[in-house]
């Protein structure tokens, strides 16, 4: 079953202050849990860019950038931040079985988990494959003058894409994403 994408993407994402996920539904935005939970992640095709409206005062918007190294572009307002974006799968917990929710954000939090799951994932690219993982508790950890948290997951197997996510225009889209949903009430990261 291709994975259907509606013109407003549904999205899921972390707010590490409340260590809390939230995704996107038709009634609006819901609190969900993924710890124990496996996930797909097509951690390949990540992508950085540029997002504004991650304060909650309006729709958030994620400009790509290519490339993944090098020096990034200027921002296209002042406000944007540098974002990492990807695309997850989690029937069980997200509650829909063939949508691909996309998860972009700036949070440290957010950054260091793709960043992590880049690096451990990196040997296998090139092959279809895509890493199911399932999180643990978070983490706290110090961040300069405050508290964060650090996502803790595992790798615990390897899964096909085209099986994972059927549909592989899904993560191409120039104007992917979350970038059309509208912030949860307080939703601040």
């Amino acid at each position: 079953m291709p994975i259907a994408m509606p013109i407003r993407r549904p999205y899921i994402r972390y707010a590490p202050s409340r260590d809390e996920w939230a995704i996107s539904s038709k009634a609006g935005s819901r609190f969900i849990s993924l710890e124990g939970q496996a996930v797909a992640i097509d951690i390949e095709r990540v992508r950085r860019g540029w997002l504004t409206g991650h304060d909650g005062s309006g729709k958030r918007k994620f400009t790509p950038v290519p490339g993944l190294d090098g020096p990034m572009p200027p921002p296209p307002t002042a406000e944007a931040k540098p974002a990492l974006s990807l695309f997850a799968l989690a029937p069980k917990a997200f509650g829909v079985a063939d949508i691909a929710f996309e998860m972009t954000n700036w949070t440290y939090s957010h950054c260091e988990f793709v960043t992590r799951l880049y690096n451990e994932c990196e040997p296998r690219f090139g092959r279809g494959l895509v890493p199911l993982i399932v999180f643990g508790p978070s983490q706290p950890i110090q961040f300069g003058d405050h508290e964060t948290r650090l996502l803790a997951y595992r790798v615990v197997d390897w899964v096909p894409r085209n099986q994972a996510f059927p549909n592989p225009d899904r993560s191409h889209s120039q104007n992917a994403g979350a970038s059309d949903a509208t912030e949860p009430e307080g939703w601040a990261g």
